[in-house]
């Protein structure tokens, strides 16, 4: 006897990935959500400590390139 293969549709296999996923990860820990600070600030307070970058005028008028990278040890 021959077995019957069942056809996946692109959505029943997009939900069993999700499912999939969804076992994989870690669980959400509400206390940390429960317990945290809440407290607005507006922009211009958060803001108040930034200095702008001082681009030269060859870097604003793509003459040159500027590529940032991160530190290892500044993680």
């Amino acid at each position: 006897m021959y077995k019957k293969e069942k056809i996946v549709t692109a959505d029943e296999k997009e939900v069993s990935d999700m499912n999939t996923n969804a076992m994989s990860c870690r669980r959400l820990d509400f206390s940390k959500i429960n317990n945290r600070i809440v407290g607005n600030i507006s922009s211009e307070e958060a803001l108040k400590n930034v200095t702008p970058i001082q681009w030269s005028d060859e870097i604003v008028s793509g003459k040159r390139k500027v590529i940032i990278t991160k530190d290892k040890g500044m993680e």
